[in-house]
């Protein structure tokens, strides 16, 4: 989230964030045994996406496990690959310890380049 604030001030954002988004109907699917599959679309002064969450659910506690909003500029889409490249779906993809490792080179990767585009700018 804080990457994704720095990239919105930067106006690298094509979708516009905010505190006072308008929420539409959530479609949850049961995936397997605790795991469940969220779609929530919502919008803010215009902009509109839908948010997916992958939830497990255990001893009553719910945790996000993966996310994805939907865009090729964000933050999420950058450090993890987008949706047709990967399967949201995938209970187990946080397990590979691999994966995980690029995804954490390629945010800070990113932020090196936002650093360098703000200084480049100011």
């Amino acid at each position: 989230m804080e990457l994704t604030k720095k990239q919105d001030l930067l106006g690298l954002n094509d979708i516009a964030y905010g505190g006072h988004n308008e929420f539409g109907s959530a479609e949850c699917n049961k995936l397997a045994e605790h795991i469940y599959f969220l779609e929530i679309p919502f919008s803010y002064q215009g902009s509109g996406m839908v948010c997916k969450l992958l939830i497990k659910k255990e001893k009553q506690k719910p945790e996000i496990m993966d996310f994805y909003f939907g865009t090729k500029d964000g933050v999420d889409t950058i450090a993890t690959g987008h949706l047709a490249k990967r399967k949201i779906n995938d209970a187990g993809l946080w397990d590979n310890e691999e994966w995980v490792a690029d995804v954490f080179e390629k945010l800070k990767a990113y932020e090196a380049q936002l650093e360098e585009f703000s200084s480049n700018n100011n």
